[in-house]
């Protein structure tokens, strides 16, 4: 159909959508990207995709209030031809990446196999879910982390098969591919892959082509059929089981005497119920159509469950063609049926929209990584059945042991013989693994005379001899006289059995959850270096692919607070012990028989120069290895601290020390390590050196997916350093695999480089200047070197080191394995050089190490001054900071350890001072112009008060608390002291300089009053100096109904300066107080007998004559 019909078919409905949405601010919107095929064929999924994803996600708009917003479609290659290794897939990969960084929140698709890896690598290292209708053929989703699959899987579709031959003993089968067919092959591998995990069967397999479709051909296999099984399983196209079928019925090989299986897993070629059912060819003869009938009727055939009688199913498909307004898109009118992509993909968006809503409290806060988080703790947390709601048959289910959908499949037999119609038999519903099956027709009867199945071998063996069957009565004797012999195997059984599971399995207590952990994770640590703005730019910046760090998980940074802060990533502690750490690039790992087994093998290997493996930890995005603990760090941490001294004693033990644990290793049942590095290379506290990461591929074994992951990881290239070229040229020619090291010259080629760091004291090729980047130099070691010059290798001086330890680096690292030398060839090599330069006894190691700490010891007491020295300093400035609000006496006490408790006072005084026109003065300044103000004022305000014995209890942007005869008694002193304070202020306000307002005099208004009062100090963290009690509040009082420039007084107060006999005060207006009544008040005008405060008194009266008015009108 051409793409415009289309257009047309979706304009209207897309339109209204849009304007439906336009007006919800409060949706959910979820950017969808689509990975589809741009196919042209009519019979291309793409064709049925499109609209049946937008019905989907309008249905996921109505029902969860979720926008599914569909990205540009992504141009993957046309087709689903399978071009694995090919240059196009190979670009692909780049472009999924580039089209990935465009923030897509979710991936659906795609819907060919072939196209599975660029996208499904993709989504793993940029943490994005996928989710995809299609991709039957891949028999193992695992090693995509974020992948989920709605569609049916090739190796689940067997489970029937699987029943059918259980329930009747059936332990010999045939099975027949076709080889020429990739759908047919890819049912092959599935069905081998069941037959390896299963004992209780075993088949032989046969492969066939279209070519050996010769009548003598297919007699001979026949032949063989019958002379061993049975029971024949036929994986090839319906066109070649019809010819088989026709001549086993010749060969007289039909009729119940044999069971055939064939799989038509969409029910499109053999359980048709029409005029092209599958044993009918209108272009064979009848007699041939006659013998093929009668065939299938031994023909048991596996097919997804018929839907098309589902109410959910029509409901939901006549919704999408009244959207569509072309039911003849989809095959006319109903009963109505769509492709099976259309209906697996419609249940992927489904499956998205149900992940949104299980997002606790986030749902508006819509990305990538949130949306793999909820899918990973429910695939890891949840039930066996994750049940999704509202799929387009209804309510379906996600196994979260595979992350497949659990399809329901049936089984069909020809129940009318007369018809050749086929009709179903059995049932299956549930994941594989928990496979329920259920009987749908009880009545069927197999095709036999008696009506029952073939039993595994017939009773006569498979040649029919009658000598067999005159041995059956001698062979119930042998029967007896085995039975017994078998009782006395039980017991060994039983033991080997117990051998068995006892080395399949992980000690208790093995397996450590991270909670139990305190570790600091290395790509934090490198990801804080690299944000450093004066950290130097590391070699990856400059990188062309430095765009594609993988971002990093930050969540694990600091475990069990309380405990000391780590600053090595392979140092940590585990349930609050000392342990050694390595953290793993799999992000998922599970225990398994393997692994245990590895564990176990490790456990057995004791060297004293292998590090002992603890426990291990396989929390999901957390796998670690624990070994015991090395205090010292890892040598590549040594190399790289340009502080730590390396004594050439202590460097050759070191590397005796590596040459002692691969000896050993290549002489154990592991035979390589294939992965050393400096890296797992660790030092305890005698400095003794101890090789980690021996044996344990579950762990460290990387499978395609995550291979990429790492490359888009900033120390990629660095990390490559100590592999060998050979395997650097291996990987590089294969996109398609992970290539593992397997030669102990590979081994050599790292103590090479492992020998450099340790000389020179400084990583692998750091001779080279800052234009060799870790790409370049990695690319160097790539390339084949020119004829007649020497690989690129790291540079080492003659002066260096000995002329031998030169010369065995070297060779070490020759480009050719086989011109490496052996560890036992190095041993020998490094006894003479350390014999000859008297280095042979362990004691002038010994001393060697222990001036080395008489030094250190003496830098770390130096450090240790100068830290107390500075924190002495500190301690002064906080002290001053945290007491500059508080009274001496009140310091002073706290400095000394003691508490406060609160205080009640008969008597003492309280001022308060308010700006009337503080609004208006900071109206017309900027923000520091105001801040430098207040600043100023209040730092007027404190040494005022100074000068005075009283003390600041509150100071806010334009009122100030005062008071005085707390924290020490001064008798009736407060009200002089607080009298005078209150007239300083008023007397020198017209003096307060205001640098953006310079006509602008601040409007003052004061209020005093004495009384009874609790103080103490408030908060422990933060302490703050508090008044509390009525006499706070009647000041307040006292100060709301205080004109400008004027100062009022309650009577208890005027009654107490009254002693003194020098303060002026004049009768104000009585005020109402709550509780109180009606209270006189007055004003304080000056003091008489102070020249200063009079000389002050009169400059203010020159400037605001207006000031004793206001006193008078109060």
């Amino acid at each position: 159909m051409p793409d415009n019909r289309w257009l047309q078919v979706w304009t209207a409905p897309i339109l209204y959508i849009v304007l439906l949405v336009a007006g919800q601010d409060d949706r959910l919107v979820v950017k969808v990207a689509l990975l589809l095929m741009h196919d042209d064929l009519q019979e291309a999924p793409d064709m049925y995709l499109r609209p049946v994803l937008r019905a989907a996600a309008d249905a996921i708009l109505d029902n969860y209030g979720i926008d599914m917003q569909f990205m540009f479609d992504f141009p993957m290659m046309t087709a689903c031809a399978n071009s694995s290794g090919s240059p196009a897939v190979s670009r692909t990969f780049i472009q999924v990446f580039e089209y990935y960084q465009q923030q897509a929140d979710v991936v659906i698709g795609p819907y060919c196999t072939a196209k599975l890896p660029p996208s499904g690598i993709a989504t793993s290292a940029l943490n994005i879910l996928q989710v995809t209708g299609g991709c039957h053929s891949v028999l193992d989703i695992s090693s995509y982390t974020y992948l989920t699959r709605t569609g049916y899987a090739k190796m689940n579709q067997f489970g029937l098969i699987k029943y059918m031959l259980e329930k009747y003993r059936w332990k010999t089968l045939m099975v027949f591919y076709q080889k020429d067919s990739p759908d047919r092959l890819a049912d092959y591998q599935a069905f081998a892959a069941r037959d390896a995990e299963d004992t209780n069967f075993a088949g032989t397999y046969l492969a066939i082509t279209s070519a050996d479709l010769t009548t003598s051909k297919i007699g001979d296999v026949l032949t063989t059929v019958g002379q061993s099984a049975r029971v024949v399983v036929l994986l090839m196209d319906n066109a070649i089981v019809r010819r088989i079928m026709i001549e086993a019925a010749k060969m007289g090989m039909v009729g119940g005497d044999y069971v055939y299986f064939a799989v038509d897993v969409l029910g499109a070629e053999i359980t048709r119920n029409n005029a092209t059912n599958g044993w009918r060819d209108e272009a064979d003869t009848a007699d041939n159509n006659d013998l093929a009938k009668k065939a299938y009727a031994s023909l048991l055939v596996v097919s997804l469950r018929d839907r098309s009688q589902n109410p959910d199913y029509q409901k939901n498909i006549a919704s999408i063609f009244v959207k569509a307004k072309d039911p003849s898109l989809y095959g006319g009118s109903g009963p109505y049926q769509l492709p099976y992509s259309a209906e697996s993909f419609y249940n992927s968006l489904v499956f998205v929209a149900d992940v949104v809503t299980r997002m606790d409290g986030q749902q508006k806060d819509i990305n990538a990584r949130n949306i793999t988080q909820v899918t990973s703790n429910y695939y890891i947390n949840g039930p066996d059945d994750w049940i999704i709601t509202g799929g387009l048959c209804g309510d379906f289910a996600i196994d979260t042991h595979t992350g497949d959908v659990e399809e329901s499949y049936q089984l069909y037999a020809m129940t009318d013989k007369g018809a050749g119609y086929f009709a179903g038999l059995l049932v299956s519903g549930g994941a594989d693994s928990r496979l329920n099956v259920t009987t749908i027709n009880p009545s069927f009867t197999w095709t036999s005379s008696d009506g029952s199945f073939p039993p595994n071998e017939p009773a006569c063996d498979y040649t029919g001899d009658n000598s067999a069957c005159a041995a059956e009565a001698s062979g119930q004797i042998a029967g007896i006289v085995s039975s017994l012999l078998s009782l006395a195997l039980v017991a060994s059984l039983a033991l080997a059995y117990r051998h068995w599971k006892r080395m399949n399995e992980l000690e208790p207590g093995w397996v450590v959850p991270f909670s139990e952990l305190k570790v600091t994770d290395p790509d934090v640590q490198l990801s804080k270096t690299a944000a450093a703005p004066d950290a130097k730019p590391s070699r990856e910046a400059e990188q062309d692919g430095s765009q594609w760090n993988v971002p990093q998980d930050t969540s694990h940074e600091c475990m069990l607070g309380d405990l000391p802060t780590l600053t090595s990533p392979s140092l940590g502690l585990c349930r609050k012990q000392s342990v050694t750490v390595r953290w793993m690039k799999k992000k998922r790992v599970q225990a398994s028989a393997k692994m245990a087994q590895e564990v176990k093998a490790l456990g057995k290997m004791a060297n004293d120069h292998l590090a002992k493996l603890l426990a291990g930890c396989l929390d999901s995005g957390r796998i670690l290895l624990i070994y015991e603990n090395c205090s010292r760090g890892s040598l590549e941490e040594s190399v790289n601290d340009v502080t730590s001294k390396f004594e050439w004693p202590l460097r050759f033990s070191y590397m005796q020390d590596i040459v002692r644990a691969l000896h050993y290793i290549h002489s154990s049942p592991v035979r390589v390590h294939g992965r050393l590095s400096s890296a797992c290379c660790f030092i305890d506290s005698r400095f003794t050196l101890k090789v980690s990461d021996v044996g344990l591929s579950s762990f460290l074994d990387l499978n395609l997916a995550e291979y990429w992951v790492t490359k888009r990881r900033v120390d990629f290239y660095y990390r490559q350093f100590w592999t060998a070229p050979e395997l650097l040229k291996s990987q590089e020619a294969l996109w398609d695999q992970v290539v593992i090291c397997s030669q102990r010259q590979c081994d050599i080629y790292s103590f090479g480089i492992i020998m450099q760091e340790i000389i020179l004291h400084a990583p692998p090729y750091s001779m080279y200047d800052d234009t060799f980047t870790d790409q370049r130099i990695y690319q160097k070691i790539v390339e084949e070197p020119v004829p007649g010059q020497p690989p690129f290798r790291p540079l080492l001086e003659e002066t260096a080191a000995h002329e031998d330890i030169i010369k065995l680096c070297e060779k070490c690292w020759a480009q050719q394995p086989a011109d490496r030398p052996t560890f036992n060839q190095v041993r020998v090599v490094m006894r003479d050089v350390i014999k000859n330069l008297g280095m042979g006894d362990k004691l002038n190691i010994m001393e060697s190490l222990i001036a080395q700490m008489e030094e250190h010891t003496a830098y770390l007491q130096a450090v240790i001054e100068e830290k107390d020295m500075l924190i002495a300093a500190e301690r002064q400035r906080s002290d001053f900071l945290l007491y500059s609000n508080l009274p001496s006496s009140v310091q002073t006490a706290l400095s000394e350890g003691s508490s406060l408790a609160p205080v009640y006072l008969e008597v003492c005084s309280v001022l308060m001072v308010d700006c009337l026109n503080f609004l208006a003065v900071i109206a017309g300044s900027s923000a520091s112009e105001g801040a430098a103000f207040l600043n100023f004022l209040h730092q007027h305000y404190a040494g005022m008060a100074m000068a005075f014995d009283c003390c600041i209890i509150e100071s806010l942007s334009q009122r100030l608390t005062v008071a005085s005869g707390l924290p020490a008694r001064n008798g009736i002193l407060h009200a002089r002291e607080l009298s005078r304070l209150a007239l300083t202020i008023l007397f020198t306000s017209h003096l307060l300089p205001i640098p953006y307002r310079p006509d602008e005099v601040l409007q003052l208004s004061l209020a005093l009053h004495s009384g009874p009062s609790v103080f103490g100090l408030v908060g422990k963290r933060l302490p703050r100096f508090g008044l509390f009690g009525e006499t706070i509040n009647i000041t307040k009082r006292l100060l709301g109904a205080t004109k400008a420039g004027s100062i009022r007084l309650s009577a208890v107060t005027r009654s107490i300066i009254e002693a003194f006999g020098t303060f002026r005060v004049l009768e104000s207006q009585e005020m109402f107080v709550k509780g109180k009544g009606r209270c006189k008040t007055f004003t304080l005008l000056g003091e008489g007998g102070n020249p200063q405060m009079m000389e002050l008194e009169a400059a203010f009266r020159i400037l605001n004559p207006q000031a004793h008015l206001h006193r008078q009108s109060q």
